[in-house]
């Protein structure tokens, strides 16, 4: 059993996330702030198009062709040297009678195969009627056990939330680790 409590005091909820001592070494994240107005033009481009590449499949293909808002972008340095982007990206159907939205999760870094190309290494779409659909963000980026890179997203729904920890595998691909419960969203 777990719950997540938001930090009061601002506007918007600020999300923590702790492990015990010694389980993991945090990685630095730059967020769309720390990032120059060109690298982030350019990333946001880039996930625009990796967004709009991906293939289509039942709960995508009403947003197939709607422009994509890019929410979050976020850039993570591994270990390794390997540059991440992680994003959040919506689309949207602004129909009054049914208004719905798709969010996409991506991690993507840049394909060793190809010069210049990128490869999306984790995707998690979620869409839905716009006012139920949820929310995702990053909360963590870390090295578990000094060694192991894994983020810590929080989906939040309609008064609950749900943490996910997503960790790279050794083949450079990222998957999902552990998924929480839905937890109680205390404001």
């Amino acid at each position: 059993s777990g719950q997540l409590l938001s930090l009061t005091g601002q506007s918007l909820p600020m999300w923590s996330f702790a492990l015990s001592p010694g389980v993991a070494v945090p990685l630095a994240i730059d967020g769309g702030g720390d990032i120059s107005p060109k690298d982030s033009a350019a990333e946001s481009i880039l996930v625009s198009k990796l967004v709009s590449a991906l293939p289509d499949d039942s709960a995508s293909l009403p947003f197939r062709g709607l422009p994509v808002v890019v929410r979050d972008v976020w850039r993570v340095v591994l270990q390794d040297k390997t540059r991440l982007v992680v994003a959040i990206a919506m689309r949207s159907i602004n129909v009054e009678s049914n208004p719905r939205a798709q969010v996409v999760t991506i991690i993507a870094e840049p394909d060793p195969s190809s010069v210049g190309a990128w490869k999306m290494d984790y995707v998690h779409q979620n869409a839905g009627p716009e006012d139920r659909v949820e929310g995702t963000d990053l909360l963590a980026a870390v090295l578990l056990h000094g060694a192991q890179p894994m983020l810590a997203f929080v989906r939040e729904g309609d008064r609950v939330a749900q943490l996910d920890l997503i960790e790279r595998t050794a083949s450079g691909a990222w998957r999902r680790r552990w998924s929480s419960d839905a937890l109680t969203c205390v404001r």
